[in-house]
This record gives C-alpha cells, structure tokens and sequence, in this order.
C-alpha cells in the first residue's frame, strides 16, 4: 500500500469507538485508531477472547467496505510493566497467536497498523533482561509477518518527543527489522504539541529515513502538563490529516478521545470513556 496516494478520506471512520457511540457529532465524523488488546492475561479467558478478537477483526473489515483502517495492536506480555494500562497477552507464544490471527482476520485487505504503544521505548529501562528478550521477539515476529504477509503500512510506537532520544531510538532500532517498517508513530496518548513532534520527527528521520505519524487526539492545550494522567491541560489538537512531508506521514486521532489514562482525579479505569474529559478536549 502507498501511503502517499492515500488521502484523509479514504481513512474509515469506525461507528463503533465509545467516541462514536458517546461522543459529540464533532468528534463522530473523524477517524481514530481501533485498539486491539486486552486487560485479561490468563490463558483461560485469553481463549475466549481471541475468538471474539478474530470476528471483530472481519467485521470491521465488512464494514470499511473499500476504506482503509488504522489499527493500533496492543497486546505486548507485561504491557505498561504492570502500570495503568497493564494487560496483553500471556507471552510469546500468545503473543504469536495474537499476530496470525490478526493477519489471518485481515485476509489481504490494506491497513495502516500501529505496533504496541509504549513497548519499544520501555525497552531501555529492560535492556539486560529475559523481559527485554521476550519484547524484541515480540516485536520483531509483529513486524515480520506483518511486512511479509499483508499490504498494510506499518508504523512502530517509539513514544514522546520526552520519552527517548532520538539517537536512543536509533541504537534500540538496531535490535528490529526496522527496514521492514513504514515508520514510527509518536505522542501517542501524550500531549506534546505539533511543532515539538514535528521537530522530533525530523531528527528520527535523519537516522532512519522513515516517517511518523503523530497522534494529535490531545496536544492542542498547555504544554508542558502538570501530570501525564488526564491532565486538565489537555486539548484537541490538529483533526487528522494526511500531511506527506518528508517525515510527517498524517495526523491521527490514535488515542480516542474521551477515553481515559486511568483512575487519578477521580474519572475511570485506563481506556473507558469520559464526558468530563470530551469537556476538558474541547475546552
């Protein structure tokens, strides 16, 4: 798929999100990522799951009817490292079953498919670890299968412009077939404006030659935040578009607005949805 004869348009809009259902007819007519994961980590509702996770997937893929999906996979052993959004699969063995029956349930239709928020740059803080060994497998089959079995455009979350050093991307890359990606998606469900993750994004490229997309679902407010947890802060920011620079690929609402990052000022778990905080998006 070229993601350069894509325009913002041909991107499908998924009736189905809690914006969709919840939100506001503003937020409904833009397209945001589909969230493919898991809290549940045992092997026996894991089961359960995957089965409902394939028929979702050929439903989804009915539905856009032509249009082109973005999903974000969200599955990774340990996700989060036990924090907000803790879940994900079992391990790598799961983790594999996760991935085929992705591809399996796309059955060669096109997608733009971001892989695993927050997982790659958590790699630092692992390095030397079996866990850190467990995640560039994880990884590295995600890409690989997804490069050779699919026409889909992948992007690899390599987080916030605050999170690693561009030249630290660059040496964690070196641990992934990175040459088999698109790009790189940045800010996801962080809050770091345009300007900054566009800067950003033209240092990764420099030592990658590969372009990002950047999530601009919550980055039109005060920058820095007070805390990275539903912070009051926050803003809509740029609605998504396709951008076609030399590093910026497209904006995309990644993280659906209106969902939560987790319990603190009172709103609830990581990932359900919140009028309170479409009220704080909107300003």
């Amino acid at each position: 798929m070229n993601i350069r004869e894509i325009e913002i348009d041909d991107i499908y809009v998924n009736p189905y999100t809690t914006n969709a259902i919840y939100g506001e007819e503003y937020l409904k007519q833009f397209p945001s990522a589909i969230w493919c994961g898991t809290h549940k980590t045992t092997s026996h509702s894991l089961d359960r799951w995957f089965k409902k996770f394939y028929s979702r997937i050929t439903r989804i893929i009915a539905k856009a009817d032509g249009q082109i999906p973005v999903f974000m996979l969200y599955m990774m052993p340990n996700r989060d490292l036990g924090q907000y959004s803790k879940g994900g699969s079992k391990g790598f063995k799961h983790y594999k079953r996760f991935i085929n029956l992705f591809i399996q349930a796309l059955n060669d239709y096109p997608a733009i498919v971001l892989i695993e928020s927050d997982s790659f740059p958590h790699l630092k803080k692992l390095l030397g670890t079996d866990l850190f060994d467990e995640r560039v497998a994880c990884l590295s089959y995600a890409i690989d299968q997804l490069s050779s079995k699919t026409d889909c455009a992948t992007y690899l979350d390599i987080g916030h412009p605050s999170w690693l050093k561009p030249e630290h991307v660059a040496d964690l890359l070196t641990f992934l077939p990175r040459e088999k990606l698109r790009g790189y998606c940045i800010n996801v469900s962080n809050f770091a404006p345009v300007d900054i993750c566009e800067q950003y994004a033209e240092h990764i490229w420099r030592y990658t030659h590969q372009p990002c997309i950047i999530d601009t679902s919550r980055n039109g407010g005060v920058y820095p935040v007070s805390h990275w947890c539903n912070p009051p802060e926050q803003r809509l920011g740029p609605k998504p578009q396709m951008i076609k620079s030399k590093s910026v690929d497209m904006y995309m609402w990644v993280k659906i607005p209106g969902e939560s990052d987790g319990k603190q000022g009172g709103f609830p778990r990581a990932g359900k949805w919140s009028g309170d905080l479409v009220k704080l998006l909107k300003g």
